[in-house]
Formats: C-alpha cells, structure tokens, sequence
C-alpha cells in the first residue's frame, strides 16, 4: 500500500487511478508537480464557472430589458418586451 499522491488516502501500489479523488496516478506524461488535481480538471472547472457566469449575465440583461420596456410603455415598449420574451425563451430552451 501507497499513500496517493494528490489526497494522501492509501491505495494499492500498482494502482494506476485513485479510487478517493479520482487522479490518475502514472501516465506517460509527467505527473502535476504542485501535487493538486490535473490542469485538464481546473480547466473544465473554469470552464464551467465561466459559463455559469454567461448564463446569469444572459438572465439579468434580458429582465432589464423587460423591466425597461415596461417604463418606455407604447409601441416601442411592446417591441422590446416581445424581443425580451423571445430572447427569454431562447434562453431556457438553449440547454
């Protein structure tokens, strides 16, 4: 028995993935010398923030723009309120 590398819970010595925090532990590149997750994972990671970020900017703007047709009022209004609602429900079907 080995102690991983990455989370330091003990595991077979011929273990090619710890079954803990799921790092491999031998490839034929050279391992993470910071010892912490692979940067494949920080990377999806950002990736996925960055995305959750988009998604929260695409729903504040799109209530903005219903909220302000709604002070401009006539037919201006009700041309951004319907552009708000159909940006809206692209939104929610997108995924």
């Amino acid at each position: 028995m080995v102690k991983c590398h990455f989370c330091a819970e003990e595991i077979k010595a011929d273990a090619v993935k710890c079954r803990y925090c799921g790092e491999f532990l031998k490839s034929s590149k050279e391992t993470n010398p910071l010892g912490r997750g692979s940067s494949t994972a920080r990377a999806v990671s950002k990736g996925v923030k960055q995305k959750e970020l988009d998604d929260s900017i695409s729903k504040i703007s799109l209530i903005l723009l219903i909220i302000i047709s709604f002070a401009i009022g006539g037919y201006a209004g009700v041309v951004i309120f319907i552009a708000g609602l159909i940006g809206l429900i692209y939104w929610y079907y997108k995924e």
